[in-house]
């Protein structure tokens, strides 16, 4: 990418720090705003008179002038049509320019929700906490990868969209640390007073268990105890049985989001209000089908729909629901998505690898392979999965399969295990209908695995760290001979990857 192509509004001189001057009583947006409705229709006449209010002092004024109406036009903040008369967006901005507060809510909203604000704003806070720097540079390298929202090289546009978004009390200017008002934020783009200050009373606790529950995304009532499981799992947060009504669902259900059913013996039913899906679930979809570029109705679908679309939908229809499944798994398992690449290799059978990060202490990165094959997983394919896992850095790797995987395919992942730092986890069958009907199942899975995978990897009592064994049994001549031919395999599969593959390869 060279010069100053740009997805962000073009915004060259139009800004509140260079349109900050007194004329007549209205300044920034709505002394712009109130030129416009004197000169409709008369752009050169318009351009003038910027010229000399905003930059008489300039050299070149008349190109500043230039630069505000486009920054006026389409490309900019479509306040005005190509002939210079205002749009339906630019006349209700107007009428709102003697209430200066409302005037840049109305506006910031605009831009958080039509010129790519709130991605924006979504990259701040994913790049702070990381620990990652936020420069402009940073920001504009993240929306390309993220979002595929181009920013040129040498455009300083989010410069100016930070400057309209501070009037509106949601950034800060003049320092290179951002500050995001998140309620600002979140009363801007529609939530009530009342809806605010419950969803800023909510517990760590309050939040995790609705963050669970929208992973579910359940169509009809389910016991609470099947949410308070996979909050606990994936959210790390210790959400007793005993007091849950009292502590969680009594105070969502006060807030609107849950109806709570009660049934003697058993764990309360609860069901999902619509403030619920407006609030909760769909700025989750929406933020996953932006990075992803899966359709959202996609990622609505539960187990068992996915099963039946790939079972009986078409070659595309399949890919998608492919990369719906892996980016589901994550989800469920309190990951955060990073990229995906999909590949038929000329054999009609789809896998995706998606990425997916776990930053809770630090950093681990899982590939999550998903194959369309109904036959069983090789030793060879679970070799070439390791070396996607190498080019991506991942750490973890969990093979999705439709089938389920040949016994020499299990020793080999037992084999590279003991000799590599991977990790890796096996699930097949899938889709599994069963995580519809108890989320839980899917960690009690993996946790299964797990308990077999830390005994692979224990420290053997001859080593030099003395740790204690397990007995795990001496490799026969079988053995040793699968190994070898695992080490001919990843040194073929290293070199033909490495000539073909690197992470440009992956839809960020």
């Amino acid at each position: 990418m060279v010069g100053n192509e740009s997805d962000l509004p073009f915004g060259d001189a139009f800004s509140p720090a260079q349109l900050d001057v007194d004329t007549g009583g209205y300044t920034k947006l709505a002394a712009v705003l109130n030129l416009v409705a004197e000169h409709e229709g008369e752009e050169a006449k318009f351009k003038s008179v910027v010229a000399e209010c905003f930059f008489e002092n300039s050299g070149t004024s008349d190109e500043r002038a230039r630069l505000v109406v486009l920054g006026l036009k389409g490309q900019g903040y479509q306040l005005v049509t190509d002939d210079f008369y205002f749009t339906d967006l630019g006349e209700r901005l107007y009428d709102l320019k003697d209430d200066e507060d409302q005037l840049y809510r109305e506006f910031a909203r605009h831009i958080l929700l039509n010129l790519h604000g709130r991605q924006v704003v979504d990259i701040i806070r994913d790049l702070k906490s990381a620990g990652q720097d936020t420069t402009a540079d940073d920001i504009k390298d993240a929306l390309n990868r993220y979002y595929d929202i181009r920013v040129g090289e040498t455009s300083n546009h989010w410069s100016q969209m930070r400057g309209w978004l501070a009037e509106a009390g949601i950034l800060d200017t003049g320092s290179p640390y951002y500050e995001i008002n998140t309620s600002r934020l979140n009363e801007i783009l529609g939530l009530t007073a009342e809806e605010l200050e419950a969803l800023e009373e909510l517990t760590d606790e309050q939040r995790a268990f609705l963050r669970a529950l929208a992973v579910i995304n359940p169509d009809e009532a389910i016991e609470n105890t099947e949410v308070r499981k996979l909050a606990t799992n994936i959210h790390d947060q210790d959400i007793p049985q005993a007091k849950i009504t009292e502590n969680i669902l009594d105070p969502l259900a006060a807030v609107g989001y849950l109806e709570v059913t009660s049934q003697r013996g058993s764990p309360n039913l609860i069901e999902t209000t619509e403030a619920f899906g407006a609030e909760v679930l769909e700025p989750i979809l929406e933020q996953y089908a932006d990075r992803t570029g899966i359709p959202r109705e996609a990622l609505r679908l539960n187990f068992t729909e996915l099963k039946n679309a790939l079972d009986d939908g078409s070659s595309s229809e399949e890919e998608t629901a492919l990369t719906a499944l892996g980016v589901r798994l994550g989800r469920q398992l309190g990951l955060t998505y990073v990229g995906r690449r999909t590949d038929d290799n000329g054999t009609n059978e789809a896998t995706t690898d998606v990425i997916m990060d776990d930053a809770n202490p630090t950093l681990t990165r899982w590939l999550i392979h998903c194959s369309a094959s109904r036959s069983k997983v090789t030793p060879t394919q679970i070799a070439s999965v390791t070396t996607t896992a190498r080019l991506t850095n991942a750490n973890t790797i969990l093979y999705v399969a439709r089938s389920g995987f040949r016994e020499d395919a299990t020793q080999m992942a037992a084999r590279i295990m003991q000799n590599e730092p991977y990790t890796i986890l096996k699930l097949s069958r899938q889709p599994d209908p069963a995580y519809d009907e108890n989320p839980a199942v899917l960690n009690e899975a993996l946790e299964a695995q797990l308990h077999s995978i830390r005994r692979t990897k224990e420290i053997p009592d001859d080593g030099p760290f003395r740790g204690r064994s397990f007995g795990i049994e001496k490799d026969t001549g079988a053995a040793q001979s699968m190994v070898q031919e695992f080490e001919d395999d990843f040194e073929r599969f290293q070199e033909s990857e490495s000539e073909k593959g690197d992470l440009t390869d992956f839809t960020e």
